[in-house]
């Protein structure tokens, strides 16, 4: 079973379970690996590269997540609140 990260639910979007689930997991691979290549996350997680791309799209634009060369990583926003429990 798979937490559900409330960053995942993304307003303005028809949020669809699936939808939810994967940018849930995209979003907990990059709270412990840090940063990640769509490939790398695809292969990690076992979904198409097509579907890693699409979901990391909506979440740079709902600036959860941006682009650092050809990584991805969590915005220092969605990160600050990371550090604030660790």
């Amino acid at each position: 079973m798979v937490s559900i990260d409330p960053n995942a639910i993304i307003d303005g979007r028809r949020n669809y379970s699936v939808g939810i689930i994967n940018r849930s997991k995209i979003i907990g691979f990059l709270k412990e690996n840090y940063t990640g290549k769509t490939s790398e996350i695809a292969e990690k997680l076992n979904l198409s590269k097509a579907c890693v791309r699409y979901h990391l799209n909506i979440l740079r634009e709902a600036n959860v997540v941006k682009k650092r060369g050809r990584s991805w990583v969590l915005s220092k926003n969605i990160q600050r609140t990371i550090d604030d429990f660790l």
